[in-house]
């Protein structure tokens, strides 16, 4: 899977695309990684709009990333998106949370910037 690497502090974040059939799988990954949230978005091509949903396991707190991750794909690329988000680091403070939080919304961006010139 082609993928970027970012590092934030003591993380290193890693987001990975895959496209399946037309949709895309995005994968963003760091610290002890594992499927904290799941966002799922459907691009309607009739009314030109994304309808998204987000599973989440219990005491995760990734649920906006890959909500906001899957729509934002989804709409850029005019397909199906599903959003994997699962990053943990022991002990992480407010100031590193902010930090991973605005990195990885720049990577979903560069992501979406990237597929917009290949769609």
């Amino acid at each position: 899977m082609p993928s970027m690497i970012k590092r934030v502090g003591r993380a290193k974040l890693v987001l990975e695309w895959k496209n399946i059939g037309g949709d895309n799988v995005v994968v963003l990954r760091g610290g002890d990684e594992h499927i904290g949230a799941t966002g799922f978005a459907y691009y309607d091509r009739s009314s030109d709009r994304v309808f998204t949903d987000v599973i989440k396991s219990p005491g995760h707190r990734e649920t906006e990333i890959a909500y906001d991750g899957a729509k934002h794909i989804s709409y850029v690329t005019k397909t199906t998106t599903v959003f994997i988000a699962g990053i943990h680091l022991d002990n992480i403070t407010k100031s590193e949370i902010r930090d991973i939080v605005d990195i990885s919304y720049q990577m979903i961006d560069d992501l979406a910037a990237i597929l917009e010139e290949r769609a």
